[in-house]
């Protein structure tokens, strides 16, 4: 998380480890109005009876956004309202 809390995109994209029988732990970023991005970073528990937990929330600002943007590439975006 603190590759994410830093803004250091380009390390944090490079963590892939995943292990099913522990705890997750996801970083989601959402696409907002004024082509700002926001980054949620949620807990997922390996427990099937506990619920995911948002963790942290940041809204970044258009200089930083831009910045995320070009780590992520090009990428498909999908709207929330069509879910």
């Amino acid at each position: 998380m603190h590759k994410v809390r830093g803004h250091h995109w380009e390390d944090a994209r490079q963590i892939r480890e995943f292990d099913n029988s522990q705890d997750a732990v996801l970083t989601l970023v959402l696409r907002c109005p004024g082509l700002r991005l926001a980054v949620v970073v949620v807990s997922d528990p390996y427990d099937p009876y506990l619920n995911p937990t948002v963790l942290e929330t940041e809204v970044l600002d258009r200089l930083e956004s831009k910045s995320l943007e070009s780590v992520v590439g090009d990428v498909q975006w999908r709207s929330i309202q069509d879910e």
